[in-house]
């Protein structure tokens, strides 16, 4: 074994570490969203959520989680940067966590979409957690 293998192995060692840092670290890992299977968001982990996004036409909001446990915190920071119930932000959350599908579309055409009035969504709610993003687009 020449004295170069060692450094090759560190080198492809260091590049894997530094992909898992920089892309995979903070979204919902393999067995989070095998628990999660045959709900309607199964990449949406609440405890990870960091910021919630709700678009409906010109208006916008978005809730900003800090802290965790009994420390955790949710505040408006659009329109206005306002405290947020913390109540109705977990009921909000859980609704949507535990949603199921009640029928699925696979591969909708365009015109199934038309038929269906989803073709130009009205509303949409992104859930942000650390890097990862889950966008639900609401017809």
């Amino acid at each position: 074994m020449s004295a170069r293998t060692p450094i090759i192995l560190l080198v492809i060692a260091a590049i894997l570490l530094a992909y898992v840092l920089l892309f995979e670290r903070g979204r919902p890992g393999r067995k989070e969203i095998d628990s999660r299977s045959g709900l309607l968001l199964e990449a949406v982990v609440r405890e990870r959520i960091t910021l919630v996004r709700i678009a409906s036409g010109d208006e916008r909001v978005a809730l900003l989680r800090q802290g965790e446990g009994f420390d955790e915190t949710w505040t408006f920071e659009e329109p206005k940067r306002a405290p947020a119930d913390p109540e109705i932000i977990e009921d909000y959350l859980r609704n949507w966590e535990f949603a199921i599908p009640v029928s699925t579309l696979q591969s909708p055409s365009a015109e199934d979409r038309q038929s269906f009035g989803v073709d130009t969504p009205k509303d949409e709610v992104t859930f942000e957690m650390d890097r990862a993003k889950v966008r639900v687009s609401l017809g």
